[in-house]
């Protein structure tokens, strides 16, 4: 039961990952 929360937490902290990528992507072009 415990594990269920710790996998439920993960994936949102990889879509805070996915916003995070999608932002440097703007960076880098700005850089480019």
């Amino acid at each position: 039961m415990h594990n269920y929360p710790i996998l439920i937490q993960r994936p949102i902290i990889v879509r805070d990952d996915f916003a995070v990528i999608g932002r440097s992507d703007d960076a880098l072009d700005e850089i480019i």
